[in-house]
Order: structure tokens, then C-alpha cells, then sequence
């Protein structure tokens, strides 16, 4: 039983080992000899999430909320001006003497009462910290989508990559089946059949490397970057990566659950809002309040200089600012409710993304563990014994064909493991499987 379970891990083991590392070496090769051919720099998912953020379209319009907002402090901070009037007046009489003039100048300083001034101060920093979780919110939805626009970007070049590895091992059995007519070895139909199986290996190949150059215009919108720009290669280390977290089991749910409570800046942003409800209410509410008016006065009136002053006040006979206060209060309850609605939802969203990824780390486990190993030997196996005329063209095509299409799924797995690890990192707001950059 020892030896059964040693044996089991061996093999294992001898089954990531060899689809990480023939993935990575299948990479390499293929990506220096074909794109790299002047030493152009190697893009990670992280430099590309720090390009994006910098570079990005739509976040550089977004970069200016903030500022905005600090500019409606100094507003909510500025206290009125005062007023000053100057009059001047001619008497109707028979001449121009001094005693027909009259003229003087008033100055009017406005106050203002009931804490207009700090409930204005209150409500615009409140607005100035919603505005800047709004914009880190943003960051955090457009890291998400660079990251998925990045696993498209390499998952769709490894996709290409294995469709051009199998279209040269059809080239070799095209060349190999050609000398086999010559020599007589094989009927004329066994190198057609080969000569179609290679056509349609080659239409595959075509589609495989559109899907890729789509998937770098995509990823290169989100960087800011022109489309026809000199493609750069992902890094290698990702599948790798990806792999070797498979191996390992995911973070109970409820500790999911409860760091995105607090780490979400959505989450964050509406508890703000609460809060700029709050500050509005108070500010509606020292509206009510009147303000005074006192002024200076200066006239010169019929060569009799008078001093005086002024003190003026509304009286709230009638507007007491009810409706913006009741309104207040309405919306104060109203944020309330979106963030515990917001709340639930997120519960829900971690809830499906846990799940969603135990079923595609489950799935990338089984190709690894169970299939693509077996598969690969088959193939091996069939392909040595084809090449020295052990077997029949039919059974090494069958077997290629389920290898590749165990390939192509084992690459597509490794997308989708990967994507929901960054889904699962950006629904909970914290990159919990640092090792995916």
C-alpha cells in the first residue's frame, strides 16, 4: 500500500512537472524565435496592471473627480463678501451749491449663523473621501479587466503556440508519408488523408492566431497603448503559477466573506456615503438658521455729515428649508439600504466565485492528474511505433487528436483557473493569490 501511494505521488508530480514545464519551454521557444526578435521587453500582468492604471483612458477622465471634489472645499470653506454700496444724489434747486448734494457709502458684512460654514466644510470633505473611494474602486474594476484581458492575451497565445506545434509534427508525417508512396510502403490515400489532416491542423492555426491578435488589441485598449504597436510577449511564470496553486486548497468562505466586508472600496464608498447623507443633513438643517447683515454707513447730506448703522435679518415666517431637511432624512435612509442591499449582493458574488473557482480548480486537478498524462503516453506511444511502420496512419491521427484536444483543454483550464483566482482576488478587493502577477 506504501509503495501504491508512493507511486501515485510520483506520478503526480511527473504529470505538472511536465505540462507546466512543456508549456513554459513551448512558450519560450516559440515566443523568441517569432516575436522577440529585437530584444523587446517582457510584459507581466503586473506591469501591465501598472501601465493600465497609469495610461488608461477612461481612468485619466476619472483622475479628475478627486481634484474636483478638493476644490469643492476651498468653495465650502470661502465666507461671503462683504457689500458696498455708494450713492450720490443732486437737490433740484436754483444753483450748484454744497448744500444741494447729498452723497455717502455703506459697507455690509454678512454672518452667518447656526454653523453654516463648518456644516458646508463637513459635507464637502465627506463628499472629497467618497470621491476618492469611487476613483480607487475604479482602479480596482479596471485591474480586474486588465488581468482577464491579460489571461485572454496569453492563454490565447499558448492556444496558437500548441496549434503550431501540431501543425509541424503534421508537416514531418506529410514528408514522411510522402517517401512512404515513393518507396511503395503505403497506399496514395494514407498521404491524403495525412495532407487533409494537416489543412485542417493549418486552419486551426490561422483562427488560433487571430483569436490571439484580438486579444492583444483588447488588452492594449485597456493599456492606452495604439493597436498596431509591436506586440510583447507575457510572462511565462503565470501558467506556472496557476499551476502550482491548483495544488493547493482555497480559503474557507466565511474568512472570504468577511475580508471583503471590509476591504471592498465599493463597500467603503457607500459607507461613505452614508456619512456625506449625514453631513448633508446636518448642513440642510443649519440652513434653516438666518443670517445677519450689519453695515456702516457713511452720508454727506446738505453739508451734514451722518453715521449710522444698519442691522438687518430675514424673518422665516414661511421658508425654513423643511423640504431639503425632510429630504435629507429620506436619503439618509435611503444609502442605508443600498449598502446593506450591496452587502447581500456581496455575499452572493464572493459565494459563486468560491464556488466557481473549486470547480475549475477541480477540473485543471483532473486534467493534470488523470488525463493529459495517459493521454500524452498514448500518443508517444503510437507515434513511435507509426514512424517505424508498427501502426496504421488511423490509430496515430485518433491518438493525436485526443491529445490535442486534451492539450487545448488543459491550456483552456489554466485560463479559466486563472480567471477566476483574479475575479475572486478583485470581487473580494484584495489580492489574496499574490503569485498570479
Amino acid at each position: 500500500m506504501l509503495f501504491r501511494r508512493i507511486h501515485f505521488k510520483k506520478r503526480f508530480w511527473h504529470a505538472a512537472l511536465l505540462a507546466a514545464a512543456m508549456l513554459s519551454t513551448l512558450w519560450t521557444q516559440r515566443s523568441e524565435a517569432q516575436e522577440n526578435p529585437n530584444g523587446v521587453a517582457t510584459i507581466t500582468m503586473h506591469s501591465a496592471v501598472v501601465e493600465a492604471l497609469e495610461h488608461n483612458p477612461t481612468l485619466g477622465a476619472l483622475r479628475f473627480e478627486p481634484k474636483a471634489a478638493r476644490a469643492d472645499e476651498v468653495t465650502a470653506g470661502l465666507r461671503p463678501n462683504p457689500t458696498a454700496t455708494v450713492n450720490a444724489d443732486l437737490l433740484p434747486s436754483d444753483g450748484l451749491s454744497s448744500k444741494d448734494k447729498n452723497y455717502g457709502i455703506s459697507l455690509s458684512f454678512p454672518f452667518e449663523l447656526g454653523g453654516k460654514r463648518d456644516a458646508r466644510l463637513a459635507f464637502a470633505r465627506e463628499g472629497s473621501s467618497l470621491a476618492d473611494l469611487q476613483y480607487a474602486d475604479a482602479l480596482r474594476q479596471t485591474t480586474l479587466a486588465v488581468r482577464l484581458s491579460y489571461i485572454d492575451f496569453a492563454s490565447t497565445r499558448a492556444r496558437a503556440l500548441a496549434t503550431q506545434e501540431n501543425l509541424g509534427l503534421l508537416d514531418s508525417l506529410v514528408i514522411i508519408s510522402k517517401a512512404r508512396v515513393a518507396g511503395k510502403d503505403i497506399a496514395q490515400v494514407e498521404l491524403t488523408r495525412t495532407e487533409v489532416e494537416r489543412e485542417k491542423f493549418a486552419l486551426e492555426s490561422a483562427k488560433a492566431m487571430e483569436d490571439h491578435r484580438a486579444a492583444r488589441t483588447s488588452l492594449f485598449a485597456l493599456l492606452g497603448r495604439p493597436a498596431g504597436q509591436v506586440i510583447q510577449l507575457p510572462d511565462t511564470t503565470l501558467f506556472i503559477a496557476v499551476a502550482a496553486i491548483s495544488k493547493r486548497e482555497l480559503p474557507s468562505l466565511d474568512s472570504l466573506i468577511a475580508t471583503a466586508s471590509s476591504a471592498r472600496t465599493d463597500i467603503q464608498a457607500l459607507e461613505a456615503n452614508e456619512q456625506l447623507a449625514a453631513a448633508n443633513a446636518d448642513l440642510q438643517r443649519s440652513l434653516a438658521s438666518i443670517d445677519l447683515s450689519i453695515s456702516l454707513d457713511y452720508m454727506r447730506s446738505q453739508s451734514i455729515t451722518y453715521y449710522g448703522t444698519t442691522l438687518s435679518f430675514p424673518l422665516p415666517l414661511f421658508n425654513r428649508n423643511q423640504g431639503e431637511i425632510e429630504k435629507a432624512s429620506i436619503r439618509q435612509e435611503q444609502v442605508k439600504q443600498q449598502t446593506f442591499a450591496a452587502l447581500a449582493q456581496l455575499r452572493a458574488d464572493v459565494t459563486n466565485a468560491w464556488f466557481d473557482a473549486k470547480n475549475k480548480q477541480h477540473t485543471l486537478r483532473t486534467l493534470v492528474e488523470s488525463v493529459l498524462q495517459k493521454s500524452f503516453d498514448v500518443r508517444s506511444a503510437i507515434e513511435y511505433s507509426y514512424r517505424r511502420g508498427g501502426t496504421s496512419l488511423i490509430d496515430f491521427l485518433d491518438a493525436a487528436r485526443t491529445y490535442n484536444e486534451l492539450r487545448q483543454s488543459y491550456v483552456d483550464a489554466l485560463g479559466d483557473y486563472a480567471k477566476s483566482l483574479v475575479t475572486l482576488n478583485a470581487i473580494i478587493g484584495k489580492d489574496i493569490f499574490n503569485e498570479i502577477q
